[in-house]
């Protein structure tokens, strides 16, 4: 049992386990691209959710919170004024999904978000299972089962056991139930830094982020060394891991990996003639955000326009890729909007001199630097949780302890 478990005696609330699954399911399950197949949107997986947590509150016996009136003005008020500025109904409701993590996290005991870390973390294992076996029936040709597209125009393939939008010959990059695998990578490292301020077994964590290179993720490649660097590793846990990586690299070689894994991966890291990282998919990106930021004189405030927010196409005909870089909140909202993903990204970068669990936190601000989708369903649970866990947990160093989300 874990240190912060026992800390858990004094908690009031009665566990539920709904509550826990609901966690799950907004945290993980409802970001994933096949509701979109379906016909379901993010307006109706949100008011699926709320009517889950009012049922889940009534049926438990639970009050809201007095701080989230303050939270709610200080999101949607913003929101608000962007709405009347851009005459568009839609910026209003922008924090939504944000506002509804900081409820669900507020109305959760903290023994269900333990819980919840349990069941996140068997759930993306048993995910990553998945992509494994698909990524073997790649290598042995089989085709993928059928493509739908994903919210982005890309076409998102299943091989049985995963999805991908990268798929070439007899190599793909598995996403698990989501619409790429930077997503999928980006979920098993936040897992991961919630498993280690929960106290979890560490064992399990490294198995987390083992396959999560099954992703053949860079940033997911950089997580983990810092992570690695941030551990108190004795020397029994850096033999263990020795081990492991000879294991695994014999497996790469018998099966004939190594070369997919070296050419995918590894020579991501090198530098082309330019000077810039062969992997490196964001500069571009950045470069496009600076350069609407200098054309519309308003950007930096309200954002350049409302298609920049909600028609992805139109916004990239328009500005060229902007999407999934630090500066496209920026671009897309404007300060007055973005303000919390700032702030967000400000904590992890203050906190990177507070020690190996800093450094952790700093890591998991790197990985919303490259995804800063604080707005998106999962995404914006995940950046409330993380949060929570870094100023609310102790080090797991000494005696771990949970504090309750005062009232």
């Amino acid at each position: 049992m874990s240190s912060w478990t026992i800390s858990l005696q004094s908690n009031q609330l009665p566990y539920s386990r709904s509550m826990v699954l609901l966690l799950l399911f907004y945290s993980l399950i409802a970001v994933s691209p096949i509701f979109f197949a379906l016909g379901v949107h993010g307006r109706h997986l949100l008011i699926f959710s709320v009517l889950w947590l009012i049922a889940t509150c009534i049926f438990n016996k639970r009050k809201p919170k007095k701080w989230l009136a303050l939270s709610a003005g200080a999101l949607f008020i913003p929101a608000l004024i962007s709405s009347l500025y851009w005459n568009e109904p839609r910026f209003a409701l922008l924090p939504a999904f944000l506002f509804l993590a900081m409820l669900l996290l507020a109305q959760a005991s903290s023994k269900e978000v333990d819980r919840y870390i349990d069941y996140a973390s068997w759930f993306l294992i048993i995910m990553l299972t998945g992509c494994v076996i698909g990524y073997l029936l790649v290598c042995v040709h089989i085709e993928p089962v059928f493509a739908f597209q994903n919210p982005d125009g890309r076409l998102n393939y299943f091989f049985y056991t995963t999805f991908t939008n990268v798929y070439q010959g007899d190599y793909i990059r598995p996403s698990g139930i989501y619409d790429e695998p930077g997503a999928l990578s980006f979920f098993v490292c936040a897992i991961a830094f919630a498993r280690h301020k929960a106290g979890k077994n560490s064992s399990m964590t490294w198995v987390l982020l083992g396959l999560g290179l099954i992703t053949f993720s860079l940033m997911h490649l950089i997580y983990l060394a810092i992570f690695f660097i941030s551990e108190k590793v004795s020397i029994k846990g850096v033999l263990r891991i020795i081990f492991s990586l000879i294991i695994a690299a014999a497996v790469l070689f018998s099966t004939g990996a190594w070369g997919t894994f070296e050419e995918k991966l590894l020579a991501r890291l090198d530098v082309d003639e330019s000077g810039r990282m062969v992997g490196d998919n964001r500069s571009t990106l950045m470069l496009n955000a600076f350069r609407a930021l200098k054309e519309e004189e308003t950007a930096w405030i309200v954002g350049v326009g409302p298609e920049c927010t909600f028609n992805v196409r139109q916004c990239r005909e328009k500005w060229g890729a902007m999407i999934a870089n630090p500066l496209d909140p920026l671009v897309s909202q404007g300060i007055l909007l973005s303000w919390s993903y700032y702030l967000f990204i400000l904590l992890t970068c203050a906190c990177l001199l507070r020690g190996r669990d800093g450094l952790k936190f700093f890591a998991i601000g790197l990985l919303f630097a490259q995804r800063p989708y604080v707005w998106v369903i999962g995404y914006s649970f995940l950046a409330v949780v993380v949060v929570w866990l870094y100023f609310s947990v102790r080090s797991t160093r000494q005696a771990t302890a949970i504090t309750e989300i005062p009232t």
